[in-house]
């Protein structure tokens, strides 16, 4: 008997291995997982590094596979991507000065263009164009957290597409929550690949802002430092003088109370020296 249980949890532990489902069994049918469609999903759940876990290569050549694909995919992936949020941005941004300043770019030329507060902006972008684009993530959010609660999977709550939503565009993936297998797979790689491409674009902007602010701190560091030494060095300069005791500046030429002394003694007695100059003009 202990050995048929043994047999029968080795069994059922192998079944899950190869990617057979309980409703598999239940229905005494046997579904092919892997096609071009379930395949090219996973690849992009792979170079995206979202990895739900619903598909997963089984074999050791496969997983060996997966490792150099992945070694190599991930980061082309990232620099695309990143790519495409870059160009966007900056066409965001352009456009948007553009609109603001039309009479700026008339005159490219000339000095007064190029000196602009206009054309400066373009490069770090004003803060309604990086609004516009938050806006938009969260606009094309909520938009795909209604389209799959209400459409694609009727299932799932709005809650639980919400999550799914934040889970996917963040990379996390959980792989609690996945994509029905009957569903339409170009379509879940579209909504990713967008939403990356809009999520990486916000950080983007986002990170250019917090840039840009830590400059104008630094800036003002510097400033800030820059006055402080100028007050040390007035404030030492107040302090040599004085140090000194007030000597005027014919001091030498006072004559000795003793000088009368000098025909009497029969001896010259010598005056001092002149003070140097410094001491002498305080």
């Amino acid at each position: 008997m202990t050995i048929l249980l043994e047999d029968f949890i080795f069994s059922v532990l192998n079944a899950f291995e190869e990617g057979v489902r309980v409703s598999e069994l239940n229905e005494n049918t046997t579904k092919y997982q892997w096609n071009f469609y379930s395949s090219l999903f996973f690849t992009t759940t792979v170079l995206t590094s979202i990895g739900y876990g619903n598909m997963v290569p089984v074999s050791q050549y496969g997983r060996i596979f997966c490792i150099i694909y992945a070694f190599f995919g991930i980061p082309l992936t990232i620099c695309t991507i990143a790519d495409i949020s870059k160009f966007i941005s900056d066409m965001v941004v352009l456009n948007h000065d553009e609109e603001e300043s039309p009479s700026v770019h008339k005159d490219s030329d000339s000095e007064s263009s190029r000196s602009s507060p206009s054309s400066v902006a373009v490069g770090g972008g004003s803060a309604q164009a990086k609004l516009v684009v938050v806006l938009a993530l969260l606009a094309y959010m909520a938009i795909a957290t209604e389209v799959i609660s209400h459409v694609v999977q009727p299932n799932w709550n709005t809650i639980d597409a919400a999550y799914f939503t934040t889970v996917t565009l963040t990379t996390i993936g959980f792989g609690d929550l996945v994509p029905s297998e009957d569903s339409n797979y170009l379509g879940w790689i579209a909504f990713i690949f967008t939403g990356l491409v809009l999520t990486t674009l916000c950080i983007d902007l986002a990170g250019s802002y917090c840039i840009e602010k830590i400059h104008v701190l630094g800036r003002n560091l510097d400033v800030l430092t820059l006055l402080l030494s100028h007050a040390h060095d007035k404030r030492h300069e107040e302090f040599d003088a004085e140090w000194f005791a007030f000597v005027p500046k014919d001091a030498y030429a006072i004559p000795f109370i003793d000088e009368h002394l000098v025909s009497l003694n029969g001896s010259a007695r010598r005056r001092p020296p002149p003070l140097p100059l410094n001491i002498a003009k305080l």
